[in-house]
């Protein structure tokens, strides 16, 4: 060894350091685990717990990209199948909806595929329900001026979240009206290898 040569060391942090919240500052690897299984259709006893078929990768996180509509649709269009998380304001709940579809253009898409999903406590997903859409050609609404649209159930515009007449998706217990204190939206995919675990990634 050369006098005097003190070795330096070269530490390495991952781009994606925080997997065991998928990136998120509102859910945990349970409730992805959740959102996988309600997307298969899975039964209670055959539900995914750590393994499923998706990546989860964050495109949007409104508290640091924006609430307003131009940054949702900036961030989120042609971004393929989704899911949107919204944490109320002075309150433990959080709702959300997933989109199989995206959220180009203008107008009411039709599928079959979407739901939309409540948690009274975001800190314990078993406090977890959803609804599959019931009229399928208002499923979900794509509008330049908006957020997000779950049917008339669930819709954002701007910080404030709104749910009205209930005839798009059951009701579960989504306020009629309130403040955003936060939302994400992730884009979904399929994986390429079998069995892998859940996986993340921060955008």
């Amino acid at each position: 060894m050369i006098p005097g040569y003190r070795p330096t060391l070269n530490v390495y942090t991952p781009r994606y350091s925080k997997c065991d919240n998928f990136g998120s500052s509102i859910i945990n690897q349970k409730h992805f685990a959740l959102f996988a299984s309600w997307i298969d259709r899975k039964v209670k006893n055959s539900m995914y717990i750590k393994d499923a078929p998706y990546e989860f990768n964050r495109i949007l996180r409104a508290s640091w990209n924006g609430y307003d509509a131009a940054s949702f649709h900036d961030k989120c269009n042609n971004k393929g199948a989704n899911i949107v998380v919204i944490k109320i304001k002075n309150s433990n709940q959080i709702v959300g909806g997933y989109n199989p579809l995206d959220w180009n253009g203008v107008g009411w898409k039709n599928t079959a595929d979407s739901f939309i999903f409540s948690f009274d406590n975001y800190k314990n997903s078993k406090t977890g329900k959803f609804g599959k859409v019931i009229n399928t050609q208002r499923a979900v609404q794509s509008d330049p001026k908006k957020g997000p649209i779950f049917g008339s159930e669930l819709s954002v515009n701007n910080n404030r979240g709104f749910s009205y007449v209930r005839n798009f998706y059951p009701d579960i217990d989504i306020p009629q009206q309130f403040i955003i204190e936060n939302y994400e939206v992730f884009q979904i995919k399929k994986k390429n290898m079998k069995h892998s675990p859940v996986q993340c990634c921060l955008v």
